[in-house]
């Protein structure tokens, strides 16, 4: 069987992930993640959504505080740009698609936050704690 150059190349170098061009082949990712071609916007839309959605929370709340740093670090990580494997690198979280699921949990999250209002007591002993699966 007669294999193009670049199927080729693809074969020989297993599982890494080869830039032909100015496209970027990589092989899947964790179990149930499919791979995302438009991970780079899909990760600052969806830190944009929950930059906006904390913005709900009291700004003196250390939730709010640390919600707001670490997604603004993490934005900050994505524009900085490079190839995916850089971005990767640089978080050294894994593999992006996981990274756009942290950030979608966060989004379930905060409305609870604000449901729970874990901040507007001042005995931490009394806040009630529901773990759901």
């Amino acid at each position: 069987m007669m294999w193009s150059s670049g199927v080729r190349s693809l074969l020989v170098r297993g599982l890494r992930t080869v830039r032909m061009s100015s496209v970027e082949i990589r092989p899947h990712g964790p179990v149930g993640i499919p791979p995302n071609a438009n991970i780079r916007e899909d990760l600052l839309g969806a830190y944009g959504k929950v930059l906006k959605a904390v913005k709900e929370i009291p700004e003196k709340s250390i939730y709010r505080k640390n919600v707001e740093a670490l997604t603004k670090y993490r934005m900050g990580l994505v524009e900085q740009g490079g190839t995916i494997k850089e971005i990767e690198q640089r978080f050294g979280l894994g593999r992006l698609e996981e990274v756009l699921e942290h950030a979608k949990d966060e989004l379930e999250l905060i409305p609870e936050m604000i449901k729970g209002e874990p901040w507007a007591t001042k005995d931490p002993s009394t806040v009630k704690i529901e773990i759901v699966d």
